[in-house]
């Protein structure tokens, strides 16, 4: 059906599998999982539990350090068993190497 057509994504994803460290309360202990993939405005990751949408998180990482909303959560088939992708909204996020992590520009 034409008029349920995706729309193109403004800003590409890239592709990365790093561990993140995020927190659904704080303060707490961090829990593990495995990003997927990220951008500007988000991101996705791997982990043993479900988040319900709309969970605010801290995230970490080596990349980033940022907070997040939950878009989404959907059970994924692992070679570990199964476990659930999670798709993270950014609400704030730093980077830790500002320059060239998206745009770089020089004169």
């Amino acid at each position: 059906d034409a008029s349920r057509a995706v729309k193109p994504r403004s800003v590409d994803r890239i592709r990365k599998s790093v561990p993140v460290r995020y927190y659904t309360a704080w303060p707490a202990m961090p829990r593990l999982g495995r990003m997927i993939d990220f951008s500007p405005k988000g991101m996705r990751f791997l982990c043993g539990e479900e988040i319900e949408s709309g969970a605010v998180l801290k995230i970490s990482c080596s990349l980033f350090e940022a907070s997040g909303t939950v878009s989404y959560a959907s059970e994924e088939a692992a070679a570990r068993g199964e476990c659930y992708a999670i798709g993270v909204r950014f609400i704030a996020v730093r980077f830790a190497d500002a320059r060239g992590t998206f745009l770089s520009t020089s004169a």
